[in-house]
């Protein structure tokens, strides 16, 4: 008996052990992808970024993958030097959201990337990036990841939610019972699960949080979120919501105890309120308790939790808008855990912030307040 109690033992130690290193080279967060608007040109380079890793993707169908990558052997994790890798050719990209491909023909896949097993050895696990495998959806115009969801609209408005298998496939999609009129939607992570905010055509928001308690979905109606009309675009910050009226005006609610939300006062917001300060942001990302945004002019700025130097200062809390500097013409941004890219209306690639698992791209591993350019080959 006790010679069986330390085999189990010894087989769910390896098991939580590969679950931890996989979780640490895809990451845990997933955030929308670069996000634009109208006000904004189109990018000429496409970028999406995770917890620890990012994915750049052009018109031409190339797509790169850095951040994160390491192989194991049993006990140690090494990192190699995270220069951008090609993930090969997929034509016809039209959005990337974390580890899910969105074709121009409406059809969704998704793949997986991390440590994997060699020569069937659970003591040594190499980099791979698997080919990426067709979701059973069709005439899809919009997709989103989340942590614990993913979600895409149909061209008929209605919106579908699955939950991944950990970092992979998932299961069958369901229908949002009371949504037929869907023209954006934004995850964000609070308490450990993802919500799914929605935008309808008529300008209305409404949020979804379907989960159980064993984790499954359930076909839960949406809630409509009162006070809000008019609304073009909404995205999903650190517990946050942003969403931006036609008028230009943005709203938030949720958690601004880290000045996430831009606003004086660390507390939770119920109920949306107008935020002057973010007048003029035509594109919000949130990170680990912070929030950056791309105004109509090129610039970037940050609010919330600052990080004055990696990480030898710590963190410090400032609601207060500031501008990232190094950086305009931008036309696209993004954020992981605890770093930030950013696309110039030239093509060319920024990268700031932590670097602890390659983020940046450089092979240092040195983090970086302002902004490095990364060079995609």
């Amino acid at each position: 008996m006790n010679r069986l109690t330390a085999v189990l033992r010894n087989i769910r130690i390896r098991f939580f052990l590969w679950v931890a290193v996989l979780t640490m080279a895809s990451g845990t967060f997933a955030y929308a992808e670069s996000p634009t608007s109208g006000h904004t040109p189109q990018p000429k380079l496409y970028i999406s970024a995770d917890g620890s890793h990012n994915i750049a993707y052009n018109d031409q169908g190339d797509v790169w993958y850095w951040g994160g990558i390491g192989d194991f052997e049993f006990p140690n994790w090494k990192l190699r030097d995270n220069t951008p890798i090609r993930m090969g050719t997929m034509q016809q990209i039209a959005q990337v959201s974390s580890n899910l491909f969105l074709k121009k023909d409406g059809t969704v896949w998704t793949w997986l990337a991390g440590p994997f097993p060699v020569g069937g050895s659970d003591h040594r696990l190499e980099f791979q990036i698997q080919d990426p495998v067709q979701l059973d959806l069709a005439d899809i115009v919009k997709v989103a990841a989340g942590d614990s969801f993913h979600s895409a609209v149909k061209k008929d408005g209605s919106v579908w939610v699955w939950r991944p298998v950990p970092h992979g496939y998932g299961d069958t999609p369901v229908q949002i019972p009371n949504i037929s009129d869907a023209a954006d939607i934004a995850f964000a992570k609070w308490s450990r699960q993802s919500i799914l905010t929605i935008v309808g055509k008529d300008g209305s928001v409404w949020t979804w949080d379907g989960a159980t308690p064993l984790g499954s979905i359930a076909p839960i109606k949406a809630k409509r979120v009162d006070g809000l009309s008019n609304v073009v675009s909404v995205f999903a910050g650190d517990e946050c919501f942003f969403a931006i009226q036609k008028n230009g005006s943005v709203w938030g609610w949720g958690s601004n105890l880290r000045g996430q939300l831009g606003l004086d006062e660390k507390k939770i917001v119920a109920t949306p309120v107008r935020i002057p300060a973010l007048d003029g942001i035509v594109a919000i990302q949130g990170s680990f308790d912070r929030s950056l945004g791309l105004k109509e002019d090129g610039t970037v700025w940050s609010w919330g939790i600052t990080l004055d130097k990696f990480p030898e200062h710590g963190a410090k809390i400032n609601p207060n808008l500031h501008q990232v500097a190094g950086l305009d013409n931008v036309v696209a941004i993004a954020c992981g855990g605890a770093h930030h890219l950013a696309v110039r209306n030239d093509g060319t690639l920024w990268a700031w912030g932590s670097n602890d698992y390659g983020q940046l791209s450089d092979g240092t591993f040195r983090s970086s307040v302002t902004p490095i350019r990364i060079d995609l080959k």
